[in-house]
């Protein structure tokens, strides 16, 4: 959307810009936000500027149909990563894809599983509800479908688009 493009990614090129003007006085710059940390190597790489070593988390690129935006966007992502050391993925299957879609030599793709529990599933202790938030990269759809005719009660915060043709159910 036009909102998204303009001015989500213009504070992330700004955010960028700013710490790579500042990046020398860093050995390591760790971004958690994909987008922030893929423009601040692609500027780095660009002006060949060696250091900071660069981590990124959160890598995630969504796998849409080809096209002239897809290609450019994947073609800018193979750019970046060639000057980003580790790329930390939060399951072992994206280690494989992101691999196969992106190993360029340099860039270490890591499995680090932040955010699990070890103990079995349940209903969160001393909440009635449960909450899901955000906006890039998320679909809502399926977590709305995969929670229907369950008997939690379910809070999501989240702009419109993420939203855009859900059908509620009671629970959510």
């Amino acid at each position: 959307t036009f909102e998204k493009v303009y001015f989500l990614w213009k504070s992330y090129v700004a955010v960028a810009t700013r710490a790579f003007l500042k990046a020398n006085k860093y050995d390591i710059v760790y971004a958690w936000h994909a987008v922030i940390g893929l423009v601040f190597a692609f500027l780095c790489r660009f002006c060949r500027k060696g250091k900071p070593k660069i981590v990124v988390a959160q890598l995630i690129v969504p796998r849409k149909t080809d096209s002239f935006a897809q290609r450019m966007k994947s073609a800018f992502i193979r750019y970046a990563l060639k000057r980003v050391d580790c790329v930390i993925v939060y399951s072992q299957i994206e280690v494989e894809q992101f691999q196969q879609d992106y190993s360029n030599g340099r860039t270490e793709f890591a499995f680090i599983p932040v955010g699990i529990e070890t103990q079995e599933n349940s209903h969160p202790k001393g909440s009635d509800y449960i909450f899901a938030g955000g906006r890039s990269n998320r679909d809502y759809n399926t977590f709305i479908d995969a929670i229907r005719g369950t008997p939690y009660k379910v809070h999501i915060a989240a702009q419109r688009f993420n939203i855009k043709g859900a059908h509620m159910p009671e629970n959510v």
